[in-house]
């Protein structure tokens, strides 16, 4: 004997039989990339048209209207510089005066709303505190001025 066994070779599919073993959707990948490949090569050279003709377009409409629009322009011009000048005094001055000095201003306007908020605070601390200390060491039923000024109901005068 030879050596080889009849049922020890390996059979391998033929290429036929791969292409038509593999499934469909395969098949139309090569198909469907060229066709992807295509409309977007398409689409870039009509945008690219479009965008050339659209530019000739404009181009055309500007020279056209050029020269009326110069000479409303000028006509016109008077009035522009008038409206630009009382705008300016009026508005844009005020507004940067306004702003320059809100600028300028600022740390002192803090520094005073940080100083009374602080103040505030600590007063109303202190006060808590105080009120507390005081009914810690002269008792709960101990009567301050203050509460028994706001306790009082005021006297009611006669009317004549």
């Amino acid at each position: 004997m030879s050596g080889t066994h009849p049922l020890s070779t390996v059979v391998s599919p033929t290429t036929t039989q791969v292409i038509e073993n593999a499934p469909p959707i395969k098949q139309l990948i090569p198909f469907l990339s060229k066709s992807a490949s295509l409309l977007a090569s398409a689409a870039s050279h009509l945008s690219s048209a479009l965008a050339f003709l659209s530019s000739l377009l404009f181009y055309f409409i500007i020279l056209l209207a050029n020269a009326p629009l110069q000479i409303i322009l000028y006509v016109i011009s008077p009035v522009l510089a008038f409206v630009q000048i009382v705008l300016g005094v009026l508005l844009v001055n005020p507004y940067h005066a306004i702003v320059n000095f809100s600028l300028a201003v600022q740390p002192f306007y803090v520094f005073c709303g940080v100083a009374c908020i602080s103040g505030t605070v600590i007063g109303l601390g202190g006060r808590r505190a105080a009120r507390a200390l005081t009914s810690a060491i002269l008792g709960p039923e101990h009567e301050t001025i203050e509460q028994a000024s706001f306790d009082e109901k005021p006297k009611r005068r006669g009317m004549r």
